[in-house]
């Protein structure tokens, strides 16, 4: 395995982690709040993508278990490729559905440092789901 190699893979496993944690630090270092005004607004949309991601993230498990007897995914299983797959399927799915319940938290209830904690799932979830969709993507060029 080359360095690029290396690089890339843990740029893979762990960037969406660790964006996500840099855009809650940054959103409570700044004290950013959405504005009053909008808050039910934004809070709506945000859960509105969050479901939707979810379902998507969902859709996606499903064919990919129907993928089993398709030759490019068991030359996947064969190379180890299809627990990594799974897990950044899982990972994204509990991240967005953690998302969306913490926004519907803060519709009854909504913690000063509630910007950072939504930033930082947003990020992270958004992410997730990028992640998961390009690998996707390198699926069906196989």
């Amino acid at each position: 395995m080359t360095l690029r190699d290396l690089f890339w893979n843990l740029h893979e496993r762990y960037h969406p982690i660790v964006f996500g944690g840099i855009a809650g630090i940054v959103s409570y270092y700044f004290e950013w709040v959405i504005p009053s005004e909008h808050k039910g607004d934004i809070l709506s949309a945000s859960l509105t993508f969050g479901a939707i991601v979810v379902g998507f993230l969902a859709t996606s498990k499903t064919i990919l278990i129907g993928y089993k007897d398709n030759p490019a995914y068991q030359k996947l299983q064969s190379l180890g490729y299809i627990d990594r797959i799974t897990d950044y399927l899982a990972s994204a799915i509990t991240v967005n559905l953690l998302y969306c319940a913490l926004i519907m938290l803060c519709f009854f209830y909504c913690p000063p440092y509630f910007m950072s904690l939504w930033m930082s799932f947003g990020v992270y979830g958004m992410l997730t789901f990028y992640r998961v969709v390009m690998l996707q993507i390198k699926l069906l060029k196989v």
